[in-house]
Protein backbone atom coordinates (compact mmCIF):
# COMPACT_ATOMS: atom_id res chain seq x y z
CA UNK A 1 0.00 0.00 0.00
CA UNK A 2 1.40 3.42 -0.88
CA UNK A 3 2.38 5.60 2.05
CA UNK A 4 -0.22 8.23 1.05
CA UNK A 5 -3.04 5.68 1.24
CA UNK A 6 -1.87 4.47 4.64
CA UNK A 7 -1.82 8.03 5.96
CA UNK A 8 -5.29 8.70 4.55
CA UNK A 9 -6.58 5.50 6.17
CA UNK A 10 -5.11 6.60 9.49
CA UNK A 11 -6.74 10.02 9.18
CA UNK A 12 -10.12 8.40 8.47
CA UNK A 13 -9.74 6.10 11.49
CA UNK A 14 -8.86 9.02 13.75
CA UNK A 15 -11.78 11.11 12.47
CA UNK A 16 -14.11 8.15 13.02
CA UNK A 17 -12.88 7.68 16.58
CA UNK A 18 -13.09 11.37 17.44
CA UNK A 19 -16.68 11.38 16.17
CA UNK A 20 -17.92 9.59 19.30
CA UNK A 21 -16.10 12.01 21.59
CA UNK A 22 -17.67 14.94 19.75
CA UNK A 23 -21.11 13.33 20.14
CA UNK A 24 -20.62 13.01 23.90
CA UNK A 25 -19.54 16.64 24.22
CA UNK A 26 -22.25 17.95 21.89
CA UNK A 27 -25.05 16.16 23.71
CA UNK A 28 -24.28 18.23 26.79
CA UNK A 29 -25.48 21.34 24.92
CA UNK A 30 -28.02 20.22 22.29
CA UNK A 31 -30.93 17.81 21.97
CA UNK A 32 -29.94 14.68 20.03
CA UNK A 33 -31.77 15.21 16.73
CA UNK A 34 -30.87 18.91 16.58
CA UNK A 35 -27.25 18.01 17.20
CA UNK A 36 -27.30 15.44 14.36
CA UNK A 37 -28.87 18.01 12.02
CA UNK A 38 -26.28 20.65 12.97
CA UNK A 39 -23.40 18.25 12.35
CA UNK A 40 -24.62 17.37 8.89
CA UNK A 41 -25.47 20.97 8.08
CA UNK A 42 -21.95 22.07 8.98
CA UNK A 43 -20.49 19.36 6.75
CA UNK A 44 -22.90 19.93 3.87
CA UNK A 45 -22.14 23.63 3.59
CA UNK A 46 -18.50 23.28 2.46
CA UNK A 47 -19.31 20.10 0.51
CA UNK A 48 -21.57 22.15 -1.78
CA UNK A 49 -18.45 23.84 -3.15
CA UNK A 50 -16.38 20.67 -3.69
CA UNK A 51 -18.82 17.90 -4.65
CA UNK A 52 -20.24 18.06 -8.18
CA UNK A 53 -23.99 18.43 -8.57
CA UNK A 54 -25.72 15.07 -9.19
CA UNK A 55 -28.02 14.58 -12.19
CA UNK A 56 -31.18 14.30 -10.06
CA UNK A 57 -33.67 16.81 -8.69
CA UNK A 58 -32.70 18.64 -5.50
CA UNK A 59 -35.77 17.27 -3.74
CA UNK A 60 -34.35 13.75 -4.14
CA UNK A 61 -30.98 14.85 -2.78
CA UNK A 62 -32.60 16.54 0.24
CA UNK A 63 -34.86 13.54 0.89
CA UNK A 64 -31.93 11.11 0.83
CA UNK A 65 -29.95 13.42 3.12
CA UNK A 66 -32.77 13.68 5.62
CA UNK A 67 -33.75 10.03 5.70
CA UNK A 68 -30.33 8.44 5.57
CA UNK A 69 -27.92 10.92 7.13
CA UNK A 70 -29.93 12.76 9.77
CA UNK A 71 -32.16 9.76 10.41
CA UNK A 72 -29.34 7.26 10.79
CA UNK A 73 -27.04 9.44 12.84
CA UNK A 74 -29.94 10.98 14.73
CA UNK A 75 -30.75 7.47 15.93
CA UNK A 76 -27.08 6.91 16.78
CA UNK A 77 -27.14 10.03 18.95
CA UNK A 78 -30.46 8.98 20.53
CA UNK A 79 -28.97 5.58 21.39
CA UNK A 80 -25.96 7.33 22.93
CA UNK A 81 -28.33 9.35 25.15
CA UNK A 82 -30.18 6.22 26.24
CA UNK A 83 -26.91 4.39 26.93
CA UNK A 84 -25.64 7.26 29.07
CA UNK A 85 -28.89 7.31 31.08
CA UNK A 86 -28.67 3.64 32.01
Amino acid sequence: MPRRHAVLALVVAICWAVNFVVIEIGLESFPPLLFAALRFGLIALPAVFFVPRPDVRWTVVVAVGLFICVGQFGLLVEITVVARAS
